[in-house]
């Protein structure tokens, strides 16, 4: 582990959400608003070799409670999405194949690894 790469994904995974928030509120109405942070189960359930996504996902779920209880006032919401297993570019880090990954996290899913995909919005 280096410091590079710690800072690397507290930067993404963590400051980036913790930001966005501070500028989207001034766009809220006087009802309020919704946030929605993006989480995962590792933050309740780490696994060997995950301690840094770990964290940074820790660190999302902490802010989320936190924001809730700060913007109730406002009648803003802020929830999380644990979206489940997905794969990433990350996990070459970890894992040699999509294969090897499926097998490990089978008992983790519904059967299969969720893939992201760009869908363009007209």
């Amino acid at each position: 582990m280096t410091e590079e790469k710690f800072h690397r994904h507290f930067n993404t995974n963590v400051l980036g959400p913790f930001l966005t928030p501070q500028q989207a509120i001034n766009y809220f109405s006087k009802e309020g608003g919704n946030i929605i942070n993006i989480s995962s189960g590792e933050s309740e359930h780490p696994e060997a070799e995950t301690s840094l996504y770990s964290a940074t996902k820790a660190a999302i779920d902490v802010l989320t409670q936190a924001w809730s209880k700060e913007l109730a006032g406002r009648g803003s919401r802020v929830n999380t999405v644990a979206p489940g297993v997905m794969v990433n570019e990350g996990d070459g880090e970890t894992f040699i194949s999509e294969d090897e990954m499926e097998t490990h996290y089978r008992h983790d899913t519904v059967g299969r690894l969720g893939r992201a995909r760009r869908i363009l919005l007209r």
